[in-house]
């Protein structure tokens, strides 16, 4: 029939709209709890005094969806572009040396963060620095992964933001055979991760293509493609390019092969 200090616990819940007026002084500045009474069951308590806890803190929010503007991928290649004024917006709610907001930025594949490519906590300032992290080496061809940045102060956890972006191909290899002095074959071969069959490139001959060229293509059971290029001029220096794209028009790095055609 009594309650008992520091055995007994109670959870209550409070949140702050983002939209009411000065809600960042709010979550930076803390509350003050003040405890009146406590109903349990058909039980109730009234405290002669409000019992109080001064500088009682809330987690910080969640980033907004659009923190993250862009996400380019080429191949395995990441880069990203962050929200103008981001860092401005957080300061709104930060105060130093009692509320600073810090940030954790996971990848994640199937939903499970890759720890190599773990970063934080950290400053929002040091976050959006973040514009071409060095992922390549730890992400798959072909592959869709998460990423997610979790808010948080020494006061405990906030709010989770998520995002996701997806790798290209492998990049191809190509190499080229001199059929006559106007003429030559260059070999597309697919990376053994791509799939084959039907597959979208970009390809140009440079010194002969004002510009590339976009085109689904058959490869061979091999997962070979050969254009065949004539009408070259003699002692002409040239470089083939080719980059392989996904259906959503994700690029792999390209690859590329330089020849000199021979006299007549």
């Amino acid at each position: 029939d009594s309650i008992v200090a520091s055995t007994d616990t109670y959870d209550c819940d409070y949140s702050i709209a983002h939209d009411a007026a000065g809600w960042e002084d709010l979550l930076k500045n803390g509350y003050t709890l003040a405890a009146t009474s406590i109903s349990y069951g058909d039980k109730e308590y009234s405290f002669t005094s409000p019992v109080t806890v001064e500088k009682f803190y809330g987690g910080p929010p969640a980033l907004d969806a659009d923190s993250i503007q862009t996400i380019d991928v080429v191949g395995s290649s990441v880069s990203m572009s962050w929200k103008v004024g981001l860092s401005e917006a957080v300061e709104k709610y930060t105060a130093a040396g009692t509320y600073e907001p810090r940030y954790t930025l996971s990848v994640l594949k199937d939903d499970v963060a890759i720890d190599a490519l773990t970063s934080g906590p950290e400053s929002i300032n040091n976050l959006v620095v973040l514009t071409n992290p060095t992922w390549g080496n730890s992400l798959e061809p072909l592959t869709k992964y998460k990423v997610q940045i979790k808010s948080s102060t020494t006061h405990g956890d906030g709010g989770t933001m998520e995002t996701a972006f997806q790798t290209g191909h492998a990049p191809a290899t190509v190499s080229e055979t001199e059929v006559s002095s106007s003429a030559r074959d260059v070999v597309i071969r697919l990376a053994e991760s791509s799939p084959g069959g039907n597959t979208k490139i970009m390809h140009q001959l440079k010194g002969k293509d004002a510009d590339p060229t976009y085109e689904t293509v058959l490869f061979d059971e091999n997962k070979e493609y050969t254009i065949q290029y004539t009408g070259l001029t003699p002692l002409t220096e040239y470089t083939f390019e080719v980059a392989v794209l996904t259906d959503s028009d994700i690029p792999s790095m390209p690859a590329q092969v330089s020849f000199k055609q021979s006299e007549r």
